[in-house]
């Protein structure tokens, strides 16, 4: 994102991450890049037995 925001191309930016212009631009429409935390998903077998 700096290097857009130091005059550079989208196009040029998309050759330069290897990415297509299409993932580009949802990048930029993207607030923050942090990770999303997703909820601790239950599992279907007790994990106690198998230790």
């Amino acid at each position: 994102m700096s290097y857009l925001n130091n005059s550079g191309s989208k196009t040029k930016a998309a050759r330069i991450f290897n990415v297509s212009r299409e993932t580009l631009y949802h990048w930029l429409k993207v607030e923050n890049f942090r990770t999303k935390i997703h909820q601790k998903r239950t599992c279907k077998i007790d994990k106690a037995t198998f230790c």
